[in-house]
């Protein structure tokens, strides 16, 4: 479990491996909506966290950053896996 952790942490504090995957996201029409408009509870849970970084210690700041990080990239596995099956899903249909 160490080792996926470290590997997470490393993967997460590298801009060029997060762009990758934003771009991978943003090809399959997945990925970050603006937040005019988008007022789900986890977006506003998001806001509310990001407001209150400024009154935490350092220390405490640095973890909920890879929270964060580590919950945007479970959404857009998520939503990766679903579109994934969708596609699955249709093909199948399509020859059937």
């Amino acid at each position: 479990m160490d080792e996926l952790q470290e590997k997470l942490t490393a993967f997460l504090q590298n801009p060029q491996a997060m762009e990758q995957v934003m771009e991978m996201a943003a090809s399959l029409g997945l990925g970050s909506e603006s937040s005019e408009g988008n007022s789900s509870p986890a977006n506003r849970q998001e806001e509310l966290v990001h407001a209150l970084m400024p009154y935490l210690r350092p220390q405490r700041r640095a973890r909920l950053r890879r929270a964060l990080e580590l919950a945007r990239l479970s959404t857009l596995a998520t939503q990766a896996m679903a579109a994934q099956l969708q596609q699955r899903e249709q093909e199948g249909q399509e020859h059937v």
